[in-house]
C-alpha cells in the first residue's frame, strides 16, 4: 500500500508525492510534507491573468526607455484584456493635462471602443477610436504599433482598426502605469475593472506593420523590450521578467486570477525531489482547465 499526498492548485497544477513510474514499473514517493513545502510558483501568467476592480487598483513604474515623445522613435505597446467596465488599460505620462504620450482605454474616450491617445503639451493631436464596439466581459488582444516615419496603428486581435499618420514630437514623459491614465488628475486615475494578461512594451521596433495572428501563448522577451508581465513559471505576479527588471510599484488590490485568454499546453515536470508537476487538465472541483 503506497500513501499518496497530492494537492491541486487553483491553476491547474497537481502536486503528488506518488506515482507509478512505467519504464521503471515501480512506484516513485517522497515525504509527503515535501509537497507542501515545494519551490513552486503557483501564480503565472501565461495560465492566468491580474485583476483590476476599478481606479483604487493599479501598478506604476519608471524608467527614460519610456519616452517616445521624440519624432522618429518607433514603438509596440501590447496585451490581452477582458473589459468590465470602461477606463484605461495602459499610459505613459508626466502629470500635466496634455502630457501624456501615450494613453489606451477601452470605453472611457468612446462607449465600447478601443482608443489610443498621444498628448504633446497643448493637446492630443493622435486620437484613434475603433470603428467597430467591442462588447465587455470577452479576451481581446490589444496592440499599438508606431513605425519610424510615424504611422500609429491600433490592432485588435491582430487586425487594423485605425491608424494616424504624424511626424511631429509628443510629450515627454517616463512614468508608466497599467490600469490608470498620469496626467492632472493624478497618478492613476481612471483605470478600467478589467482582467490583463501577458503586457509587453517595446522601445525601438514596431513589431507589427500588418495584420497578423495574436499570440496565443506567453509573450517573451524580444529585441529592445523594455518592459513585460506575462509571469511564466520563473516569476511572480507582479514582476517585470523583461531585460530591465523594472521594480513594479502595487496600489490599491490587485490581485493575480485564474481567468486566462487561452488555454495552457498540457504540460507536466518532475522536481528532482521526486514531486510530480502537472498542468493543462480539467480540475473538477473549481471548473477549470
Amino acid at each position: 500500500m503506497t500513501t499518496v499526498a497530492a494537492r491541486l492548485t487553483s491553476d491547474g497544477i497537481l502536486f503528488t508525492n506518488s506515482y507509478f513510474d512505467e519504464i521503471t514499473k515501480s512506484w516513485v514517493s517522497i515525504a509527503p510534507e515535501a509537497i507542501y513545502a515545494a519551490l513552486f510558483d503557483e501564480i503565472f501568467l501565461s495560465a492566468g491573468s491580474l485583476m483590476f476592480s476599478g481606479a483604487a487598483d493599479f501598478l506604476y513604474g519608471i524608467g527614460s526607455v519610456f519616452n517616445i515623445g521624440s519624432p522618429g522613435t518607433a514603438w509596440t505597446f501590447e496585451t490581452w484584456v477582458y473589459p468590465e467596465a470602461p477606463g484605461a488599460i495602459f499610459s505613459i505620462g508626466n502629470g500635466s493635462a496634455n502630457g501624456m504620450s501615450l494613453a489606451v482605454d477601452w470605453g472611457y474616450t468612446a462607449a465600447n471602443k478601443f482608443t489610443v491617445r498621444q498628448g504633446d503639451g497643448a493637446g492630443y493631436p493622435i486620437s484613434i477610436t475603433t470603428a467597430t464596439s467591442f462588447a465587455s466581459n470577452v479576451w481581446y488582444h490589444v496592440a499599438v504599433s508606431c513605425t519610424v516615419t510615424g504611422l500609429r496603428t491600433i490592432y485588435i486581435n491582430g487586425v487594423d482598426s485605425g491608424s494616424y499618420l504624424l511626424t511631429t514630437a509628443m510629450s515627454s514623459a517616463d512614468q508608466w502605469v497599467i490600469n490608470g491614465f498620469y496626467n492632472n488628475n493624478g497618478l492613476g486615475n481612471n483605470g478600467g475593472t478589467c482582467h490583463l494578461s501577458n503586457l509587453r512594451f517595446v522601445v525601438g521596433t514596431a513589431l507589427y506593420v500588418s495584420n497578423f495572428v495574436p499570440p496565443y501563448s506567453s509573450l517573451v522577451s524580444v529585441a529592445n523590450t523594455a518592459l513585460l508581465l506575462c509571469m511564466p513559471n520563473n516569476g511572480g505576479a507582479f514582476t517585470d521578467i523583461g531585460p530591465n527588471g523594472f521594480k513594479i510599484q502595487i496600489q490599491g488590490n490587485p490581485q493575480a486570477t485564474v481567468l486566462k485568454p487561452f488555454v495552457v499546453n498540457t504540460m507536466q515536470r518532475q522536481q528532482s525531489t521526486g514531486t510530480l508537476q502537472v498542468g493543462g487538465y480539467f480540475d473538477e472541483h473549481t471548473g477549470i482547465i
